[in-house]
């Protein structure tokens, strides 16, 4: 017996027919409205039949689609189909249309293989041996199935093609850091992003900022941590997109950049910043809820889930990936993994498990057609240079080859205490990379960045002005002796 679509699927499904001109042309073709539920299958089947006289979406003849219903003060479904009608317009901005495609050719696909083998087991149920010639005829029918959608690659003639996708990589997703938003060093579906950094210097801050941007981009997120537990993630997230601090007493300065006329650094300025609220005070529940409805629907758009440490495989993600959309409908654009080093491991074979995992998540992205977004700690030699590149991951040489864009974040003793720190961009698969880029932050009220700029020669210069101006700094030898030199390269 054949399964019917998850909800999610169908209602994805739905939405393709009534808003996609290129696929939704497909859907209408191969989709088998009997494996659909009642509402569904009745839109479904109405914008078949619009695409077979047609030949196009129903797009903003959606709802002539059902006036007969709509317009029916007495009939029982018309709040149903007006409420499904307006959850598709929503969903149409944000689909995630080449997951759901892959879906549709699976779930048919398992369709024909499952009837396959019912049909096989009958014949040998009834002649045996006898029914070997049959049963190969119909696993070689199977086997030569072609897809409807079948694509065989792409020609040099496909330019809209091809531009289409090089705009939608450089300006769909955003780092929020400017510095890197503006070369389109940034996430992307189908690719991987590695965030490498010291051990408790700010790692699970650069993802949290990172995934904070594509909430604000209304893009859906799901957040998996084998570090630290759901609240204390989401509390970081609540301090990343308010700008509060976590106790009452804390106070916060701010370094900002000052810059001459050509854009140059000349100096830094300290600023005393006033958190709103905090997250201890007592009016923290009803600030924050205040807050969460502000942001509307952007609040549905992130999930966070923690796993133990040690256990998670790149199995267990797709897992959990199948029962959120299953049971929450639920499709990520973005997953954040934090992080890469504290998935499961072999003992007997730690770097090549650290090297199999990288290779998963980026497997993961390109299947469910997501930006991944993970970090990774650096080797102890890593951690004691100053400029540490992507030479200093530690364990496995090959996540460098494995990921698509590999940026390495540094900050010593003295940056750390003025909120500033360093990122060099040690790859970038279509982009520039090479270069580094000084960012200013502030940890005690969520902000992995604020602002950025191109590292300089002066930095260090300008760096030791700061230290000397300091009534309150004084933590020796930071091990920045050799940091122009390393800036320069």
């Amino acid at each position: 017996m054949a399964d019917n679509f998850t909800h999610s699927l169908q209602e994805n499904l739905i939405t393709i027919l009534a808003f996609d001109k290129e696929q939704g042309n497909i859907v209408s073709k191969v989709l088998d409205v009997t494996l659909m539920d009642g509402d569904y299958r009745l839109i479904a089947e109405r914008c078949i039949d619009y695409w077979k006289t047609q030949k196009q979406p129903p797009d903003d003849h959606l709802a002539d689609l059902f006036a007969d219903i709509l317009e029916d003060k007495h009939n029982r479904r018309a709040p149903i189909i007006r409420r499904h009608i307006r959850s598709m317009i929503a969903l149409s901005e944000s689909i995630n249309t080449k997951y759901v495609m892959q879906q549709l050719r699976d779930h048919n696909k398992l369709q024909r293989f499952r009837a396959g083998i019912v049909e096989a087991a009958e014949l040998i149920s009834k002649k045996a041996q006898m029914a070997l010639p049959e049963i190969e005829e119909i696993w070689n029918k199977l086997l030569r199935t072609r897809e409807i959608d079948f694509i065989g690659g792409m020609r040099l003639n496909e330019v809209a093609r091809v531009l289409q996708r090089l705009e939608e990589l450089a300006s769909e997703f955003r780092c929020g850091i400017s510095e890197l938003d503006r070369r389109g060093i940034v996430p992307a579906r189908g690719k991987l992003l590695i965030l490498g950094g010291a051990a408790g210097r700010g790692k699970t801050w650069g993802l949290i900022h990172i995934a904070k941007q594509a909430i604000l981009d209304r893009k859906r997120v799901v957040h998996i941590s084998v570090e630290i537990d759901e609240e204390e993630v989401i509390g970081r997230y609540y301090q990343s997109i308010l700008s509060i601090a976590k106790r009452p007493s804390d106070s916060v300065e701010i370094t900002e950049l000052e810059r001459d006329d050509d854009g140059k650094l000349e100096g830094f300025t300290r600023k005393e910043h006033v958190s709103p609220f905090a997250l201890g005070s007592g009016t923290a529940q009803l600030e924050l809820e205040m807050h969460i409805r502000e942001l509307g629907k952007k609040a549905d758009y992130l999930w966070v889930k923690r796993f133990k440490p040690q256990e998670l495989t790149g199995n267990a993600i797709r897992a959990y990936l199948d029962m959120l959309e299953t049971t929450e409908g639920f499709v990520p654009d973005m997953i954040v993994m934090d992080y890469l080093g504290l998935m499961k491991i072999d003992p007997k074979d730690k770097r090549g498990s650290i090297g199999f995992n990288c290779v998963e998540l980026r497997a993961i992205a390109i299947e469910r057609n997501a930006a991944m977004v993970t970090a990774h700690q650096l080797s102890k030699k890593g951690e004691e240079a100053p400029m540490a590149k992507g030479t200093h991951f530690s364990e496995d040489w090959s996540i460098m080859g494995t990921a698509d864009v590999a940026l390495i974040y540094s900050v010593t003793d003295l940056e750390f205490a003025f909120g500033l720190g360093r990122i060099y961009v040690a790859k970038a698969r279509s982009e520039e990379d090479r270069f580094a880029i000084l960012i200013t932050q502030a940890y005690k009220v969520g902000q992995f960045c604020l602002e950025s700029m191109y590292l300089q020669r002066q930095y260090r210069d300008l760096l030791d002005d700061l230290r000397m101006s300091s009534d309150h700094y004084d933590a020796g030898d930071d091990g920045e002796e050799d940091e122009d030199k390393d800036a320069e390269e």
